[in-house]
């Protein structure tokens, strides 16, 4: 479980909020909120204020960390992205 949401996060992540994107990936928002904290510290994630609203956006790193998983999805032929 972990994995797909991790996954499905790191291919989602471009410019959403974490309400947004916990119901996109079918995730608690309580959950999502320690990932991204813990993308942000490894230098994954990038977070900017936009008004009221924070928004997620991908640093250099972890652009390459999607690609990466979308190629391996495409790989093993499973349309995982939209599950």
């Amino acid at each position: 479980m972990k994995v797909m949401v991790w996954m499905k996060l790191i291919i989602h992540v471009e410019k959403s909020s974490l309400s947004t994107l916990s119901k996109k990936i079918n995730c608690s928002y309580t959950y999502l909120r320690k990932v991204i904290q813990k993308l942000e510290k490894e230098g994954f994630i990038q977070r900017k204020k936009e008004g009221r609203i924070v928004k997620n956006m991908l640093t250099e790193k972890g652009r390459e960390v999607q690609q990466h998983v979308k190629r391996t999805l495409e790989l093993l032929g499973e349309n995982m992205l939209e599950k």
